[in-house]
C-alpha cells in the first residue's frame, strides 16, 4: 500500500535521481555534495506540492490506517535508499 503513494512521485524524483547520477559519472565525485543537496531540497518540494494539492491522496491512505507520517518516512527511505545505491554505483563507474 505504502508503494502505491510512492508511486505518485516516484517518476520525477527517480528522474531527478538519474540525472544526478549521471551528473557524478561525468563530472566526478566532487558534484557529490551538491547532489545530495538538489535532492533533499527536491524531496522538500515534492512533499510541500503533495501536502497542498494532494489532500485526496492523503485522505484515502488515512482512511485504510495508514498516518502521513508513516507515509511519508517510509516513501523517503525508499527514494533516499534508491538515491544512494544510484549514487554509489555512479561514484564507482566514475573512479574506474
Amino acid at each position: 500500500m505504502i508503494l502505491l503513494f510512492y508511486r505518485s512521485f516516484a517518476i520525477p524524483s527517480n528522474l531527478l535521481t538519474g540525472v544526478c547520477a549521471g551528473l557524478i559519472v561525468r563530472q566526478g565525485a566532487a558534484l557529490l555534495f551538491p547532489a545530495i543537496l538538489l535532492k533533499l531540497a527536491t524531496l522538500g518540494i515534492v512533499w510541500f506540492a503533495m501536502r497542498e494539492s494532494g489532500n485526496r491522496t492523503l485522505c484515502y491512505f488515512t482512511n485504510r490506517g495508514l498516518s502521513p507520517l508513516t507515509l511519508w518516512t517510509v516513501a523517503i527511505a525508499i527514494d533516499l535508499t534508491f538515491f544512494a545505491v544510484c549514487v554509489t554505483i555512479a561514484t564507482l563507474i566514475n573512479l574506474s
